[in-house]
């Protein structure tokens, strides 16, 4: 049974609403209202509950019968929320057309334990103008975009589950200081990106099998500084996309049985500056490929497993530099269906080559890499399935 809305919008402070199921679109603008343990059914028309007002708390609570309007900037949502400083939401449930949450010009919102699955065609959680804003603890699923902050300084996204999303799993846009903590991110179409910020930190995340023509684990464009720590890139078509990015710092990260462990490229907005501290590269079929004719990378005391293993001083560390870039690793990252002939004789004899004689871009060699033992000893046959799906990826991309 349906409860009409305006049996509830009383005049006072405090209104409280609990084990109700409500008429949307419902609009709470009341500072300081509560809604909890409690359903709200929309008309499949606009959005379903709008929250207008400071310190609205919203705790286990499912709506239904969102709009279908799909605009990127604007779409129908479960929930809106507009001026809405400090609010929170622990609990929220929602199966939409369009987006879960949509939050615009509200600073220290706190997003908790959402559950949620999308059609492909908004994103899941859409804030715009949301200084402090804390996502934590969600599973969002088939959304376009996941999670997508623009203009989120010192925001938080912490342990969250993104899968399966049509564009990024998680996208920050004009960003600062950010942090990125212990999320895990899935099969999204392209992967996740972090744009044109500054000094976001971005640890102990999982990214995991984006394959695609345009996939990465994580794309980082146009960001000046930032850390990137601990994360696990696994089983992508590239690890990490840099591009036209300077002074980040990406230290102890691993790098698992990918296409492209790093692919380095400069488009006209800059060049590329980074140091890479104590990674580790296992089973990626090409660690490195730099498509910039001026890099200006730094590596030490990564992990490869490629890498001589020769330790004369006992230290741990090799006594010859090691060069994770290769030049058919840069052809092939130019033209996609070069990948075809990955691990032939010719090219294996090429890269042998190369590794005994590096004699191009020393300067982005290893001057004390780490050795690791190579299961097999070549990269498995699954990398060779990520070469061609880059092949088939570009072969689309241009028809």
């Amino acid at each position: 049974m349906l409860v009409p809305v305006r049996l509830f919008l009383l005049p006072f402070l405090g209104l409280a609403l609990a084990g109700q199921v409500l008429e949307g679109p419902l609009v709470l603008s009341t500072p300081n209202a509560v809604l909890k343990d409690a359903v709200v059914v929309g008309r499949k028309e606009g959005s379903v509950l709008l929250l207008k007002a400071p310190g609205i708390r919203l705790e286990n609570v499912r709506v239904e019968g969102v709009g279908e309007k799909d605009d990127f900037f604007e779409p129908d949502a479960a929930l809106w929320m507009e001026g809405c400083h400090g609010c929170q939401v622990r609990g929220l449930e929602v199966q939409t057309p369009s987006a879960a949450l949509r939050i615009e010009a509200s600073r220290d919102v706190r997003v908790e334990g959402v559950r949620a699955r999308g059609e492909g065609r908004a994103p899941g959680i859409l804030a715009y103008n949301t200084p402090r804003l804390l996502v934590r603890d969600s599973r969002l699923e088939g959304f376009l975009d996941g999670v997508y902050l623009e203009l989120a300084p010192e925001a938080q996204v912490l342990e969250n589950q993104v899968e399966g999303s049509f564009r990024y799993g998680l996208h920050l846009m004009f960003t600062y200081r950010a942090r990125v903590e212990g999320n895990r991110l899935r099969a999204n179409r392209a992967g996740s990106a972090v744009m044109h910020g500054a000094e976001n930190r971005v640890l102990r995340n999982v990214f995991e099998a984006q394959r695609g023509p345009l996939a990465s684990g994580l794309l980082v464009q146009g960001e000046t500084g930032g850390e990137f720590a601990q994360n696990v890139f696994r089983e992508n078509t590239v690890g990490l996309f840099l591009l036209s990015s300077q002074g980040g710092l990406y230290r102890e990260n691993l790098f698992l049985r990918n296409g492209f462990a790093i692919l380095v490229q400069k488009d006209r907005s800059g060049e590329n500056r980074a140091e890479f501290l104590a990674n580790r590269f296992l089973g990626n079929l090409y660690d490195l490929a730099v498509d910039d004719p001026n890099p200006r990378l730094a590596f030490r005391e990564n992990a490869f497993d490629r890498a001589l293993p020769l330790d004369l001083d006992k230290d741990g560390r090799g006594d010859l530099p090691y060069l994770p870039a290769t030049g058919f690793a840069l052809w092939v990252s130019r033209h996609p269906p070069l990948s075809l002939f990955a691990e032939s004789p010719a090219v294996l004899l090429w890269q042998e080559a190369e590794r005994l004689v590096p004699g191009l871009r020393l300067s982005l060699a290893d001057p004390a890499p780490l050795p690791l033992g190579r299961p097999g000893g070549r990269p498995e046959v699954g990398m060779l399935a990520l070469g061609l799906v880059f092949l088939g990826g570009a072969l689309w991309w241009r028809r």
